[in-house]
């Protein structure tokens, strides 16, 4: 049985306050946090700040929380490993505002799409991350088992505390979407379907053949609603 959104990272069980403002200890400018966010950038001087109230208290007795937060030691580990993902990522590849708002979307589209049709979470949302970053920063594409330094996309999930089995994982899953060479998975067709919504909400207009395009109930149910299609 899939297991339930976790309720302390659904926005509709939050309180006042668990979104608020600080000031930037460099220029003093306002950055806005969320409660179980690990870092903003300054919006004034682009320094990149620590939220010293992240309230992730859940990891102490959730039996999900290897899952949901890693397995990094000391205060890493109360960090979600996809929020740690998003704040390395945009680090690393340096992206614009504008490219970690379209890398949200499709993160959202993911999810929606996890919580009906299964799959694993964080291979998903990760794949689904780096198939966004990569499409605005121009970097070489991962392939699966290379043996050759370690690209930027492998680098960054081993920072970030992905298990070496779960590295490979996204990269394959990543090679997959950019070369559509593997079909079967749920992973796969989850992550597929998350990233033609994507492309939908940024598109003039939709397919012509939504049915062959998607590959899972869910993702083309949430295709045919933006157009309103029955």
């Amino acid at each position: 049985m899939d297991r339930p959104r976790c309720p302390g990272q659904d926005m509709r069980f939050w309180k006042p306050g668990d979104i608020f403002s600080l000031d930037c200890p460099a220029c003093g400018g306002e950055i806005e946090f969320f409660k179980d966010e690990p870092a903003r950038p300054c919006p004034k001087c682009k320094r990149e700040v620590r939220n010293p109230r992240i309230d992730l208290g859940c990891a102490k007795w959730c039996k999900h929380a290897k899952e949901c937060l890693g397995s990094l030691p000391d205060d890493k580990a109360i960090v979600p490993v996809i929020d740690r993902l998003a704040v390395a990522v945009e680090k690393a590849m340096h992206l614009e505002p504008a490219a970690m708002a379209r890398a949200a979307v499709a993160l959202g589209h993911a999810r929606k799409i996890l919580a009906t049709e299964g799959g694993d979470p964080v291979i998903v949302q990760a794949a689904v991350l780096f198939n966004e970053a990569e499409r605005h920063s121009h970097g070489e594409l991962c392939r699966p088992g290379e043996e050759r330094d370690p690209c930027r996309t492998r680098q960054t999930l081993e920072h970030a505390g992905i298990e070496p089995p779960a590295v490979e994982r996204v990269c394959q899953l990543l090679w997959a979407l950019h070369t559509g060479l593997e079909g079967g998975s749920v992973e796969f067709n989850v992550a597929w379907d998350a990233v033609q919504l994507t492309v939908m909400d940024s598109a003039g207009e939709p397919p012509a053949d939504l049915a062959s395009l998607f590959r899972t109930k869910t993702g083309l149910d949430l295709a045919r609603g933006k157009i309103g299609r029955e």
